[in-house]
């Protein structure tokens, strides 16, 4: 049986930087959702999950390293433009808040490029419906005159800026009360 040293919480992630539009959208959602539970995530926090992969034997830190170098060697940089606002969970009460990509192929392509280096290393379990997104907030609770389809609505289709995608991270994610934190493992730059 391994011990909590010999495994840590892993996944794989692109950085997100936030957009000039993409920011100031996010303030003016802050200041119309300031009441209620909710926690924005941080911009240094802030990431397109490719995989969550969970527990991870240290051992295995290396294999992996070394597999997603090899899946990402081919993959080319990209400009990508935010697009979108939505929300998860019932709309009477969402869960996360995230930012959409209008280019869904291009992390569909290297998500699938991802999943399928490291399923030999780390036996991935089936099927997995990625859906790329940026998670802004976590709600908890907001107050009931909160309609959140109305707080969004000027944002649904919206383009809000762009990011450029020229790397891919292994994070480590440590879970504290305050939020999880997040240490950049291996990072491997995509080629222009």
């Amino acid at each position: 049986m391994e011990s909590k040293e010999d495994s840590i919480r892993t996944f794989i992630a692109i950085p997100a930087p936030l957009s000039g539009q993409l920011q100031a959208a996010r303030d003016q959602l802050k200041q119309r959702i300031f009441t209620g539970r909710v926690r924005w995530i941080s911009e240094p926090q802030l990431h397109f999950t490719l995989l969550f992969i969970g527990e991870t034997p240290v051992a295995l830190l290396k294999p992996v390293a070394s597999a997603l170098r090899e899946a990402l060697g081919e993959v080319s940089a990209a400009t990508l433009t935010y697009k979108g606002i939505g929300v998860f969970g019932p709309p009477h009460a969402p869960r996360v808040l995230w930012a959409g990509i209008a280019e869904k192929e291009i992390l569909h392509d290297i998500q699938q490029r991802v999943t399928g280096a490291l399923d030999p290393i780390l036996a991935l379990p089936g099927s997995n419906h990625f859906k790329p997104h940026l998670t802004l907030a976590r709600i908890k609770s907001l107050p009931e005159n909160v309609r959140m389809k109305e707080v969004i609505a000027p944002y649904y289709e919206n383009e809000l800026g762009e990011m450029v995608l020229d790397r891919v991270r292994l994070y480590r994610s440590e879970l504290h009360p305050q939020g999880a934190r997040y240490t950049v493992l291996e990072e491997i730059f995509l080629g222009w």
